[in-house]
């Protein structure tokens, strides 16, 4: 009977063990599926994360490059704007210097007076065409790298231009001191060639000859391209009388004419000192007789120099040289701030 009981109890529990086992798998697949599901929403939560901080990376990069273009532009643009300010600095200085030595020879016979000769430089007109590419929209830090610097500019120092108005005609009385009235020039001989003055105040030297203060020889009229060599003009008494066609007299007797030219292109003549001057080499002087020209002797030529007006043209340099000064503090203060500051910003 014990046995019956005990055969009786596990067909029971192998029947029970039985009808539970389909319960058991669909709590394990539904225990897999809330693992796998855990899983998942674990990895997307890891993944969010990731793209997020991805995102607020990009965005600082963004923010620093940013950050860094601007001040490259700052600085970039306050670089232009010094250097523009210290041509201008540069160009004011040579106005002064060209003023004073205008003023210093205010009293020297036959002197002309200079001026000094500014330009705008761009940098675009030394490109090619083409070369340059200008956005056609609003400026921006990315368009400014588009013009490839073509927006520079500054003063550019051209040279000076003499003024060859008539000085006003003094009367000294002294035989040997000649004025031209118009148009003209005498030559001169000297070891560097025929160069050319409207400075009368002559002499005569122990060899008969007329020459000018610095020992040079005045030549006599010999025609375009004639050299200097034999073209000298020699004295023997002290009873000269020069003519106003430039004639000259020496005891009664005619000895030659000075050699008059003028000079059609004037922009041809550069200042060589003593009140001389040469022909550039790249330029047609356009020369001729000067035969509208009138010699005055007994008289001297002034310099061509107005006092009140180079007084006023430097008070007006002065005054221009000290804004270009503040102009270039300013932009030092600004560069400054922009190395020092501008690091700083979040």
């Amino acid at each position: 009977m014990s046995s019956d009981l005990a055969e009786s109890r596990d067909a029971h529990s192998v029947k029970l063990h039985g009808s539970l086992s389909p319960i058991r798998c669909r709590i394990d697949e539904l225990d897999h599926r809330r693992g796998i599901r855990h899983h998942s929403t674990l990895c997307q939560s890891m993944a969010l994360q990731l793209l997020s901080r991805s995102i607020e990376s990009d965005e600082l990069n963004r923010r620093d490059k940013t950050r860094r273009k601007t001040k490259s532009v700052w600085v970039g643009q306050m670089s232009k704007g010094i250097y523009t300010a210290v041509s201008g600095a540069i160009a004011q200085s040579a106005k002064l210097d060209t003023i004073a030595n205008n003023l210093a020879n205010v009293n020297t016979p036959g002197f002309k007076r200079d001026s000094q000769v500014f330009k705008e430089y761009l940098t675009a007109y030394e490109k090619e065409q083409g070369t340059i590419t200008v956005p056609r929209i609003p400026a921006s830090i990315e368009s400014f790298y588009d013009t490839q610097g073509g927006d520079k500019a500054y003063v550019d120092n051209a040279g000076t231009y003499t003024d060859f108005t008539q000085g006003s005609l003094r009367q000294t009385g002294n035989k040997l001191d000649l004025a031209i009235e118009g148009d003209g020039f005498m030559e001169v001989g000297t070891p560097d060639g025929v160069r050319f003055t409207r400075v009368g105040s002559l002499a005569v030297d122990a060899e008969g000859r007329l020459i000018t203060k610095q020992g040079f020889p005045i030549l006599r009229d010999g025609g375009e391209g004639a050299p200097a060599a034999g073209r000298e003009i020699r004295l023997q008494s002290a009873d000269v009388t020069i003519a106003e066609n430039g004639e000259i007299f020496d005891g009664g007797q005619s000895v030659g004419r000075l050699g008059l030219v003028k000079f059609g292109n004037k922009d041809a003549l550069r200042k060589v000192g003593q009140n001389m001057f040469t022909l550039k080499d790249n330029l047609e002087a356009q020369r001729a007789p000067a035969s509208e020209a009138k010699v005055h002797q007994g008289a001297l030529e002034g310099s061509n120099v107005n006092v009140v007006r180079e007084m006023t043209e430097m008070i007006a340099a002065t005054r221009t040289f000290e804004s270009t000064q503040k102009a270039i503090q300013a932009y030092d203060s600004m560069a400054g701030k922009a190395v020092n500051e501008l690091p700083k910003l979040k």
